[in-house]
């Protein structure tokens, strides 16, 4: 959730607009058959969707809940992120320095997907219900309480209210809501949204002093959001640890469990998927390329062109014309 450096926008957007296409076309030919098809002991199919959601698969035998996508979508894509961070290393520390690309598209989207996540949460009851409302209301709360949170738990670790923080603090609400939303009452949505925001404010903060080079924070928002809103959901369930009994203790772990398992299988198979397309194409552009911008050197597309001087632009095309002398 952090800002990006100016020459990497296009290719940043780029990644999410073929990424979209590529999942719509996998789904339609094949992905929801591996999710909600016949398996094997309740693993095989598209593990996490289908031991999740799938009525035989294992976490749901297990009593694990996940009502729109905590641990499937959040956790996993936050973990994902984090295999990715580590095997590509950070970017050079010129590159590093970042600043928001545009502020009020970046609020622009943060509102868009405050509105999105209506339909993300509250149309995974599948049904026109008081189940549907709960997950529509329980959504909103948690988002605004985020908002708030991380903007006044800024302001009380000595930084300055910023609508950065308000965008990123508002997604992490959504997040964090996300496994529970059709199942805790109001106030649980507050209490919620209200202790995860301080963990992932915290996490951020974290990374930012860490080798770790997340550039977005999917890590500290998304996955953290998705782990301990889990975990959480494992507390306030009916079912779960608030019931009091020995049963809702063991659906608890079981959640916990989850969490273990879903961070682990997701870790090695990204960092699998990794080394894979690395042994095929280089992930990791060239030091000129990383210099000059992903968004010049891969696309030949610009957004502040600007910012890149002309030095840097004249090596890059030296370098690129010798790669040709050189093939």
């Amino acid at each position: 959730m952090a800002a990006m450096t100016l020459i990497a926008v296009i290719s940043t957007m780029l990644q999410s607009f073929i990424a979209m296409g590529l999942i719509s076309v996998l789904w339609v030919v094949i992905g929801f058959s591996l999710c909600f098809g016949d398996d094997i002991g309740g693993v095989i199919g598209s593990p996490l969707a289908h031991m999740t959601w799938h009525p035989e698969g294992l976490f749901c035998r297990w009593g694990v809940i996940d009502f729109a996508g905590g641990i499937v979508v959040h956790a996993s894509s936050g973990v994902a992120a984090l295999a990715g961070a580590i095997f590509l290393g950070s970017r050079k520390a010129e590159t590093r320095k970042s600043e928001p690309a545009n502020i009020p598209f970046v609020l622009l989207g943060a509102a868009m997907l405050w509105l999105g996540w209506f339909g993300f949460n509250a149309g995974s009851s599948l049904h026109a219900d008081g189940q549907a409302i709960k997950a529509f209301l329980n959504t909103n709360t948690a988002s605004a309480t985020a908002m708030m949170t991380w903007i006044f738990f800024d302001c009380l670790r000595g930084r300055k209210p910023s609508a950065m923080g308000a965008a990123v603090g508002c997604v992490v609400g959504l997040v964090a809501i996300t496994p529970s939303a059709g199942y805790v009452t109001v106030g649980q949505s507050i209490f919620i949204a209200f202790v995860i925001t301080l963990i992932c404010n915290v996490a951020v903060y974290w990374r930012s002093h860490s080798r770790i080079d997340d550039a977005l924070d999917v890590f500290p928002t998304h996955g953290t959001g998705g782990i301990f809103g889990t975990v959480l959901t494992g507390i306030f369930i009916q079912e779960g640890l608030i019931a009091g009994t020995w049963d809702g203790f063991v659906i608890f772990l079981y959640h916990l469990l989850a969490i273990v398992i879903v961070f682990i299988y997701t870790f090695a198979m990204s960092w699998a998927g990794y080394k894979l397309i690395d042994m095929l194409i280089p992930m990791r552009v060239s030091a000129f390329s990383e210099k000059v911008g992903l968004d010049f050197s891969q696309h030949d597309e610009h957004y502040g062109l600007a910012h890149i001087g002309e030095r840097e632009l004249a090596e890059y095309e030296e370098h690129i014309r010798e790669k040709y002398q050189n093939h």
